[in-house]
């Protein structure tokens, strides 16, 4: 939603309730989220301030415009962890500007300081301290690769088929996986105590559906997301 490739009116137009969106890999102007800030339907936001799926060793790389660019997990997790005065400069602009952009319309936000966080949770709870700080810790989300959710925050967890504590407040999202092939009915069983699911498509990250080619920076992505995608979502969201 922050890139100025997105069909952000097409989009819209399905009315929303809630929305979810990874800040700056894509561009930070955010236009389209701006806009849907004024969209009555919209209720729910979440943002993930930093890309953790970026990294060289998950065989992609960070753009100029994330805040651990140029870093490896290695260098960023030592980093994090020695309270490297440029990377939480990065981190805290980052996070700044989204709250500039999202707080003060009526809408329940909750900042992720990293998607699929790769990092142990001692480097994890660095960064969620630092969110926590700024907007309390019952809008923090430990949005997490595969590894256990730290106690306390809101468990992020990706796929078709996630595993929560009982009573654990959660978010899930499919991400990695397209909404015409995930198991929705698993989703939605497993996501039942959850305070949002989000639904995902590959036009989603601007790229054509079922991408499986070479990794292509965010915001080097021109693809545009095809009308017959977003029906289709439409359509399989219809019965939920």
């Amino acid at each position: 939603m922050c890139s100025p490739y997105f069909p952000c009116a097409r989009a819209l137009k399905i009315q929303p309730e809630a929305i979810g969106y990874l800040a700056d890999a894509f561009g930070r102007k955010c236009q389209c989220v701006q806009e849907a800030l004024e969209a009555p339907s919209l209720r729910y936001i979440r943002v993930h301030i930093s890309n953790g799926t970026c990294f060289p060793e998950r065989g992609r790389r960070c753009g100029k415009s994330d805040v651990f660019y140029g870093e490896t997990m290695k260098s960023a997790a030592r980093k994090i962890l020695s309270g490297n005065k440029a990377i939480y400069r990065r981190f805290l602009k980052a996070l700044e500007g989204s709250m500039s952009l999202l707080e003060g319309h009526g809408k329940e936000v909750r900042y992720s300081p990293m998607l699929e966080s790769p990092f142990p949770s001692r480097v994890r709870q660095r960064l969620l301290e630092a969110v926590e700080e700024r907007v309390g810790k019952e809008r923090t989300v430990d949005s997490v690769l595969s590894q256990r959710c730290l106690n306390g925050y809101i468990c992020e967890k990706h796929g078709d088929s996630p595993k929560y504590a009982l009573g654990q407040r959660c978010i899930s999202d499919l991400d990695g996986k397209t909404l015409f092939e995930a198991n929705l009915e698993s989703l939605k069983r497993r996501s039942e105590q959850c305070e949002a699911i989000f639904y995902w498509s590959t036009g989603f990250n601007l790229l054509p559906l079922g991408y499986k080619g070479i990794f292509i920076s965010p915001q080097d992505r021109r693809h545009r997301f095809s009308g017959w995608e977003l029906e289709g979502l439409r359509q399989c969201l219809e019965p939920l």
